[in-house]
């Protein structure tokens, strides 16, 4: 059987049975910021410029140190940092963490570390003074080998079959909180921010061949 006949009669199946597929739209929000230094600055988070059309939403946050954009997605997190700093900055990776909707602390990788390395030491990324990298965040134990490596992701981010059953999944998620622990250290002195990011609500597509 080819493929294209698979595929019509999978389409028929779902029609006939009164199933769809949906993808999930998350609208993130960043509600708290905990530093371990500089207690008395100015830091503040907000949300900005959501691109409706590449359902792509970007969160800023910035102090006397870092700018950080966040852009949170289903798959992975990804991030850009600026160091604003006359200083060198490190992240520390290995002290970094994932906190799941459920408290779960989970160790994470970013970009370069190879799957097979997901559970060893991972050196610290160096941002130059008035320099920035870009990245991702994603957690370690959701990375497994079934005849290939494969990637549980963060949320659920597509779904087939009735739409009430979408519905109640999506439901599941919102108002659900994450955080992501982020170690740097600077001339020597080392900053934990602990970012806290709510799930506002979770949108339905409808997916249209």
């Amino acid at each position: 059987m080819s493929r294209e006949i698979v595929k019509i009669t999978t389409f028929l199946i779902l029609i006939f049975s009164g199933c769809s597929t949906y993808s999930f739209i998350y609208d993130f929000e960043l509600v708290n910021v905990e530093s371990s230094l500089f207690e008395n600055g100015k830091e503040r988070s907000y949300k900005l410029n959501k691109n409706e059309e590449a359902e792509i939403l970007k969160i800023f946050y910035e102090d006397e140190v870092v700018k950080i954009i966040w852009i949170p997605q289903p798959k992975q997190i990804a991030f850009s940092l600026y160091n604003k700093s006359d200083f060198n900055l490190k992240i520390i990776w290995d002290e970094a963490a994932y906190i799941d909707e459920n408290g779960v602390s989970r160790r994470v990788i970013h970009k370069g570390t190879k799957y097979i390395d997901r559970f060893n030491p991972q050196p610290p990324t160096i941002v130059a003074k008035n320099s920035y990298i870009i990245d991702l965040i994603y957690p370690a134990d959701f990375i497994f080998y079934d005849e290939g490596w494969q990637e549980k992701p963060i949320f659920p981010y597509e779904f087939t079959g009735k739409r009430e059953k979408a519905q109640m999944l999506a439901q599941n998620y919102e108002g659900k909180i994450f955080k992501i622990l982020l170690p740097i250290e600077i001339n020597g002195i080392k900053k934990e921010y602990l970012f806290a990011f709510k799930i506002n609500n979770v949108k339905l597509k409808e997916e249209r061949d």
